[in-house]
């Protein structure tokens, strides 16, 4: 009768068997051998998608391993996660830097190890600068910097545009460097609203009392002020509503020209006059 049995593990192993006579008589005949069992070890091995990426992105990595793997474990040093028993891991890779993945392949009969470099790019610093404040109805020249290629919100593919934005606009940039790798950066543009002025309607007063009441009107602007093509006074020259009167000149001559400014004009914006 010839009996069989498995093993799973190398080692070493003591057979024997005792033979019997017929009819039950006994043979104490013991036949001993030892028999050594060994196994193959798993050779590890795996592939990445990449081994240079941008800060930022992701690798996929991928057991190829053979001789009859049973179980693995991922050694992911800078990366998310840093440690993982999945056959096809996929790591985020934050930091720049050089990092050394491994891989330990294992089964019954021993381990095996892969290792492979990582090198992670820093993304480009960038760098948005310009005109940031303009008034209603002028354009803005806004620059960036720090990559090979650019690529703005509004369509631009330069490192600097022109924008004619009409309210508060933000245009955001794209700039990539040489080594393919991308950043982002944003610069707002502020719109100040266009100051208007009125000085009113022209007046006639008697030379001999020659007093003009004065009302003007402003939007946009804080402040305003008077001043006259002759020679007479104001009241108050940076009040909107004042008195002007005239002089002797500005009688003699028959009439004068009065002019209104504004002041405190929103960023970017000049004063505007009006005259009467």
């Amino acid at each position: 009768e010839v009996d069989s049995f498995t093993v799973t593990t190398q080692g070493v192993y003591y057979l024997g068997f005792q033979a019997w006579g017929n009819a039950g008589e006994a043979c104490y005949d013991l036949y001993m051998d030892d028999i050594v069992l060994t196994g193959t070890r798993p050779s590890a091995n795996f592939t990445a998608g990449t081994d240079t990426i941008c800060a930022g992105g992701s690798i996929t990595f991928a057991d190829i391993s053979t001789n009859g793997e049973t179980s693995r474990s991922w050694d992911l040093p800078g990366g998310t996660p840093a440690t993982s028993t999945a056959q096809n891991p996929t790591v985020n890779f934050n930091t720049p830097g050089d990092y050394n993945v491994r891989l330990i392949a294992t089964n019954t009969f021993g381990n095996d190890t892969m290792l492979m470099i990582i090198h992670v790019d820093p993304l480009p610093v960038v760098t948005t600068s310009g005109n940031d404040t303009i008034c209603n109805g002028a354009s803005a020249l806004v620059y960036a910097s720090g990559g090979v290629s650019y690529a703005w919100s509004s369509g631009g593919t330069t490192d600097s545009i022109t924008v004619n934005p009409v309210v508060n606009t933000q245009y955001t940039v794209t700039v990539t460097d040489a080594k393919g790798c991308s950043n982002m950066d944003s610069l707002t543009v502020v719109v100040s609203s266009s100051p208007s002025i009125g000085a009113g309607s022209d007046q006639t007063v008697c030379a001999n009392n020659g007093m003009a009441t004065l009302v003007g009107s402003l939007g946009n602007a804080s402040g305003s002020l008077w001043s006259s093509l002759g020679t007479g006074t104001f009241t108050d020259a940076t009040s909107l509503n004042t008195d002007y009167t005239p002089s002797v000149a500005d009688t003699a001559a028959g009439s004068v020209t009065l002019v209104i400014a504004s002041t405190g004009n929103g960023v970017g914006c000049v004063a505007v006059t009006d005259t009467l």
